[in-house]
């Protein structure tokens, strides 16, 4: 029979939880510099994708409808409930920059 060893077993799951990381993806362009403080906004995938909460995420800040950069996180609380609940509720963070409007004919015009 078997004879499960309790000490390796909880040593390995704690191990893997001390060792594991969040992570993270961040969309950015060249030689912009941003114009505002960033947002944020929690987006939740349910029934592995088939609902969305906010189904779009819209950037009401950026008067200029221009994105400096977003960056999209996770955190070890989220894929804890990613994994608990099988796929069926993923929360995930949303945070972007604006930035200024851009120069069509190369002077400024005072807008941002």
């Amino acid at each position: 029979m078997f004879k499960f060893r309790l000490i390796p077993i909880i040593t390995l799951l704690t191990a893997c939880l001390l060792l594991s990381g969040c992570y993270g993806y961040r969309v950015d362009v060249l030689q912009t510099d941003p114009v505002t403080e960033p947002e944020s906004k929690t987006a939740h995938s349910l029934f592995w994708g088939l609902i969305q909460k906010p189904q779009y995420i819209v950037a009401d800040n950026c008067h200029s409808n221009a994105l400096n950069d977003v960056y999209i996180t996770t955190n070890y609380g989220y894929a804890f409930i990613t994994v608990l609940s099988l796929g069926i509720w993923a929360p995930i963070d949303v945070e972007w920059r604006c930035a200024e409007k851009p120069k069509a004919d190369g002077h400024d015009d005072g807008m941002l």
